[in-house]
């Protein structure tokens, strides 16, 4: 096997409820089949789960999860999975996120963290390089996201830290409550909810260590060329003002969040459904809180499908362009979608893709970091792995619904 950058090496174990920690080595077979993000999460659910678990209980653990990428400098790369059983329907979910997390989960030394158990009360986790501490958070308990950041920041001081929260959508155990990460909505899913049964209002995350690179050199002057690249579509294309993270981020106002709504930790399409399109936010405010059952339905909204359906449609299309595939592309496209998410890849950095270069940027930094020369039949051979085992996971959920009706 050639030698595999991009890992820290470790995962973090917590068990809730005991409050015992563990460092757990990442298996050899995660890193030689360059499992990450979405892939990691999802395998190490698979390994662990029988399929008779419920979301909202000891037994479903929540998995955190970096990918190879993360933490490279590289466009778009500032990404990081949840993975766990929604209670929407008690089968495995897995949502993609942005900010600095996953960054400093690889930075305190570990690819991923697995949480277990409950809180025997109101806590949150400050985590650093070999470092675990459980606080009491009913302080923290009902505080907007924003506010509860804006205390954490008090409390650290001028420590340097990514951290994730729950707002009181979670708490109440909403089925679309999010979890909050520096901005940043792990949307449809519902797995704020999940963190709000284990009474975990937020985690903090910090570190140090390098993330071993195999080619550092290669990886700044591949991230310089991407950057320019992406730069110069942005400009020429789209004159849009974007975000410091990448240059073709999706912008923010146009991905319908609500400030109210990610303050109060609440998916913005599936609120905006349950409050029956009213941009009010004394009604989220009662949805968030459950104070009132109102005109609207404040659980079992079926809505993921309406914004994750639109943005796959978008980014197949111009995966199709970018490759000058025909309309017959769908295969190939949502294997290469697969591949761009568990490297750790923001989907939209295909905008910047001139036809025909295809995943060049993607796959150099993947060889710069990793080490291992892979190429594009290896990177969709990778999606489709990873496509193939969620499904196998998910369908020993849906026997278990099957069984039992």
């Amino acid at each position: 096997m050639e030698t595999c950058g991009g890992y820290a090496g470790s995962i973090l174990q917590i068990d809730l409820t005991t409050q015992s920690v563990s460092r757990l080595p990442l298996p050899d077979s995660y890193r030689e089949n360059l499992l990450g993000g979405k892939s990691l999460a999802v395998q190490i659910l698979y390994d662990r789960m029988t399929g008779r678990e419920k979301a909202l209980s000891e037994e479903n653990p929540v998995v955190l999860a970096s990918a190879p990428l993360t933490g490279s400098g590289a466009p778009g790369s500032a990404r990081f999975d949840l993975a766990s059983l929604s209670p929407k329907d008690d089968c495995p979910t897995v949502s993609n996120c942005g900010g600095n997390f996953g960054i400093r989960l690889k930075q305190a030394g570990y690819d991923a963290m697995i949480l277990s158990g409950r809180c025997r009360e109101p806590s949150w986790l400050e985590i650093s390089v070999d470092s675990v501490t459980f606080h009491d958070a009913k302080s923290l308990w009902g505080l907007m996201t924003g506010l509860c950041r804006d205390r954490l920041k008090e409390i650290l001081k001028e420590r340097r830290f990514a951290a994730l929260c729950i707002g009181p959508a979670g708490e109440n155990l909403v089925e679309f409550a999010s979890v909050m990460a520096d901005g940043h909505s792990t949307g449809r899913a519902g797995l704020g909810s999940v963190l709000g049964w284990k009474q975990l209002k937020a985690i903090t995350m910090d570190g140090d260590k390098k993330i071993p690179l195999h080619n550092p050199a290669g990886v700044r002057e591949g991230n310089r060329l991407w950057y320019a690249q992406l730069k110069k579509f942005a400009s020429e294309e789209t004159n849009a003002e974007y975000c410091t993270a990448c240059p073709l981020h999706c912008e923010r106002h146009s991905r319908g969040e609500n400030p109210i709504l990610e303050e109060l930790g609440m998916d913005a399409i599936a609120a905006k459904a349950a409050a029956k399109g009213v941009e009010d936010p004394e009604i989220y405010k009662a949805i968030a809180f459950r104070r009132s059952a109102g005109p609207f339905p404040a659980e079992g909204v079926k809505t993921s499908g309406e914004k994750k359906g639109k943005r796959r449609n978008i980014s197949h299309e111009r995966i199709r362009k970018a490759f000058g595939l025909e309309d017959d592309g769908d295969a190939f496209c949502k294997n290469y979608s697969e591949a761009v998410c568990i490297m750790g890849q923001c989907m939209f950095t295909v905008n910047g893709l001139e036809s025909g270069t295809g995943g060049s940027y993607l796959l150099t930094q993947i060889n710069n970091v990793t080490g291992m020369r892979l190429t594009l039949e290896d990177l969709l051979a990778l999606g489709a792995r990873s496509r193939e085992t969620e499904q196998k996971l998910r369908k020993r959920f849906e026997n278990k619904t099957t069984s039992a009706q």
